[in-house]
């Protein structure tokens, strides 16, 4: 990491909590905000990945935390909020990001798995968001982020409880929006498709992998750099990539059985898992 700090007034003196900080995604959005002075609280299971990017953070003389949680226990969430208030106190920025799936024939998923993925992708950030905004109700200042898919727009076969899990997130968001939209509290869901990480390799079997390496993946910086434009310029939704392709998931539900059949053709049944 470079040893530098850009500067833009919006961010001076902010702090921000980003889950999923340890790899991908989440590391990139952590990196990209503390460039610009943000102090950056990372969460993740892995404490000694999220030890290595506090330690480089710190060395480009910005400040940041590790805060280790399993997102699939709330007691481990409530803990790791304790310890956030207890370092940093209040929160400007909250970023949910944390979030996995798998792209397997219904019999293949377990429940346990159905399971965690629904706490992981849901209610850890339900958890978040109600530990969080009352205090930035009360300053009246705050913007929530949740990193969410295309997949919570349109269910594209073999991964039902991924889609439900961002589908849910959505709803909740969209109807939390509401009730925040006459306050300085922003609360923003920003959509992507296949991202070049390793949930990509994780979820989904070689052959996916192997067609759409034809396509163009996004990149986690690409997302870190829509993050950073979206706190900058509150909207309620945001794309990662043309906002076509959040037109055209809309849209399938319009004629949800046309839809259907050519979602279909896309998407072959799995075959051998990557992982």
């Amino acid at each position: 990491m470079k040893n530098q700090k850009k500067t833009h007034a919006s961010f001076r003196g902010k702090k921000a909590l980003v889950t999923g900080a340890s790899r991908g995604i989440g590391k990139a959005i952590a990196e990209e905000l503390s460039s610009y002075g943000v102090r950056v609280a990372l969460l993740a299971r892995s404490k000694d990945k999220l030890n290595e990017i506090v330690s480089n953070i710190s060395q480009s003389g910005n400040q940041a935390i590790a805060l280790q949680s399993d997102l699939r226990d709330k007691e481990s969430i409530l803990a790791a909020v304790i310890e956030y208030k207890k370092q940093f106190g209040s929160l400007d920025f909250l970023v949910n990001n944390a979030g996995f799936g798998v792209r397997r024939l219904w019999k293949d998923i377990p429940l346990k798995m159905e399971l965690e993925m629904t706490a992981v992708n849901y209610l850890a950030p339900v958890i978040l968001i109600r530990q969080f905004l009352p205090d930035m109700l009360h300053r009246d200042m705050g913007h929530i982020i949740n990193i969410n898919s295309f997949a919570g727009i349109y269910t594209a076969p073999y991964q039902g409880a991924y889609a439900a899990s961002k589908s849910a997130l959505v709803s909740y968001a969209t109807s939390l929006s509401y009730e925040l939209e006459k306050t300085n509290v922003h609360l923003s869901s920003i959509y992507l498709g296949p991202t070049d990480t390793d949930f990509i390799k994780s979820a989904h079997d070689s052959d996916w992998v192997d067609k759409h390496k034809k396509n163009k993946f996004n990149t986690p910086k690409d997302v870190a750099k829509v993050v950073l434009s979206t706190l900058l310029n509150p909207k309620e939704s945001a794309v990662v990539g043309s906002d076509l392709a959040l037109l055209a998931a809309r849209l399938t539900n319009l004629n949800p059985r046309l839809a259907s059949k050519l979602i279909e053709k896309m998407h072959t049944p799995p075959q051998k898992l990557s992982m």
